[in-house]
């Protein structure tokens, strides 16, 4: 039988997105409230590999890094906007464009 575990869950603010230090290719990420550090959001293997190979001159070219990246910039583009939308209709749009 399952037991139910209870997970602490962060809140998030909006002082957790103000943070701008990552480049326009990278992933969204966190920045813990109190902290400097910055938590990524977790990747397979796989897309680390990937992403890893579309840093590199070398691989920068190839099909499929570049199909990933396309595919990271389009999945990071969804979530601002689920998140923007989602701030849009607790707080408003003045106070969402404002911050």
């Amino acid at each position: 039988m399952l037991k139910y575990e209870e997970r602490k869950l962060n809140n998030l603010t909006l002082s957790s997105f103000s943070k701008v230090g990552v480049s326009n290719d990278a992933r969204l990420y966190i920045a813990k409230e109190n902290t400097d550090k910055a938590y990524v959001a977790p990747e397979k293997f796989s897309s680390k590999v990937l992403t890893w190979l579309g840093k590199m001159p070398l691989f920068k070219n190839t099909e499929v890094v570049q199909k990933h990246t396309e595919n990271i910039r389009v999945q990071d583009q969804k979530i601002l906007q689920t998140f923007l939308h989602a701030l849009t209709e607790k707080y408003g749009e003045t106070a969402v464009n404002d911050a």
